[in-house]
């Protein structure tokens, strides 16, 4: 049941998700250039037409608009470019990598290393035994990165281990296994699995009501569902929030919707640190008399890291002390560099203008993973986060401590530190599934 009902879920989701992604196809660069000059027409219906067929070419007409953006001087076609590109921004954000690859015979551990190539995505296996040299057989033809990992895993004989970036926190780990991950829906860049069922049931004899003859006794049971949220390396997890479950039915037609559910979006999870995976959960009504739910659908509001910008740049950083580094808002003051063994300590106070004075105290959480220091070759030091001076970290927008580096990976000497500007994009993942089994 377990397997088909996973395969069932990729099948009947396939078109969803085919509707959901960009166009791939070939654009004439004449063509985009006629419809650009026709956002300017004077008739309504020209324009309107044009911007239609403009969003229809999707993400491979960008290029062009946002030279055609830059060069335009009528306010009607700044106007319409300056809506249409950001929403084709987002959906080129959302869009899912596609592999098209061919491997005939070849063994696990060059399998794999030919898919993170042609990803972008390191991925790693655990050391092993003789199953590595098993030959494979595996051929990719615009497939989603997901559907293309799972099929891996299949035919491996591998698991996904959740939860470990590595290191350099960009790291996905595989190793031998024949277990399930769960049941599975993929979404563009998002993997929605099912991890199971928690169900619970209580009778309480206590506080009854001794004036009233046999008062009731307190019953209680509640449903809930654990669901995962994996994403490809290239969009981070910062939170995720309380999904909303919008039909459940088992499979005697029984809304398993609680009465008067009211979809928590205030609940938001792990608090603004980068991860590629997230856990959550959401409440059920119990089925009287189901084994089974036959439909759920729902969706999870996400937030992600859709782009990383280096916006202070510092390089030499042993020798720097006292110096001040500047880019707009943005403020990063060096105040000393010590060396304790492998490790090194950077003491500096850190102004990012971005947060406006709010009580951001995601934005501490972050700061392991948007500072950066690494060789000249690029390769990174670990971060171990930071110490904060005084009396702590007041959620503000100024940062005085100390962030602390050690070299586990195998980097060179320490050369370069980075401080990102990460740009966030919120959406909302869209899931659904068949015939879970109930508890």
């Amino acid at each position: 049941m377990l397997r088909s009902a996973w395969l069932v879920t990729l099948a009947l989701m396939a078109s969803l998700v085919a509707a959901q992604e960009p166009s791939r196809g070939k654009t004439q660069p004449a063509e985009i250039e006629a419809l650009v000059k026709q956002l300017g027409d004077a008739s309504f219906q020209v324009r309107e037409k044009a911007l239609k067929e403009l969003d229809r070419l999707g993400v491979d007409a960008l290029p062009q608009l946002r030279e055609a953006a830059r060069n335009a001087t009528d306010p009607e076609v700044q106007r319409r470019l300056g809506e249409l590109i950001p929403t084709l921004e987002r959906n080129l954000a959302l869009a899912p990598t596609r592999l098209t690859l061919t491997l005939r015979n070849k063994p696990l551990r060059e399998v794999i290393k030919e898919i993170s190539a042609a990803s972008g995505y390191k991925l790693e296996l655990q050391p092993g035994d003789d199953r590595e040299k098993r030959l494979l057989n595996l051929e990719f033809k615009d497939t989603p990165f997901w559907e293309a990992f799972d099929q891996l895993c299949d035919l491996g004989g591998l698991t996904h281990q959740d939860g470990y970036y590595g290191n350099d926190m960009e790291t996905i780990r595989l190793d031998y296994g024949d277990s399930y991950p769960g049941i599975v829906h993929i979404s563009g860049p998002f993997r929605v699995t099912v991890r199971g069922f928690n169900y619970y049931r209580n009778i309480d004899f206590a506080n009854r009501n001794r004036q009233v003859a046999e008062s009731p006794i307190r019953r209680t049971e509640s449903l809930t569902i654990r669901l995962g949220i994996t994403v490809e390396p290239k969009l981070p997890l910062l939170q995720s929030g309380q999904p909303t479950i919008t039909e459940a039915i088992d499979e005697h037609g029984q809304p398993l919707l609680p009465p008067g559910q009211v979809a928590n979006t205030g609940v938001r999870y792990y608090a603004g640190y980068r991860s590629f995976t997230q856990e959550i959960q959401a409440s059920l009504q119990p089925s009287q008399n189901g084994r089974m739910i036959k439909l759920l659908r729902g969706a999870i509001p996400v937030t992600v890291v859709a782009s990383q910008k280096p916006r202070v740049t510092i390089e030499k950083i042993l020798d720097v002390k006292g110096e001040t580094y500047k880019d707009g808002n943005i403020s990063l003051k060096i105040d000393g560099v010590t060396r304790n063994g492998q490790q090194i300590v950077v003491k500096l106070t850190l102004t990012d203008g971005n947060h406006n004075g709010q009580r951001d105290y995601s934005w501490i959480n972050q700061l392991q993973q948007r500072l950066v220091l690494t060789d000249k070759k690029g390769n990174k030091w670990q971060c171990y986060g930071p110490s904060w001076d005084g009396n702590g970290f007041n959620g503000g927008p100024t940062f005085t401590g100390s962030v602390t580096f050690a070299n586990n990976n195998g980097a060179g000497e320490a050369y370069r530190l980075t401080y990102y500007e990460w740009q966030t994009l919120s959406h909302s993942v869209p899931f659904e599934f068949t015939e879970l089994s109930l508890p």
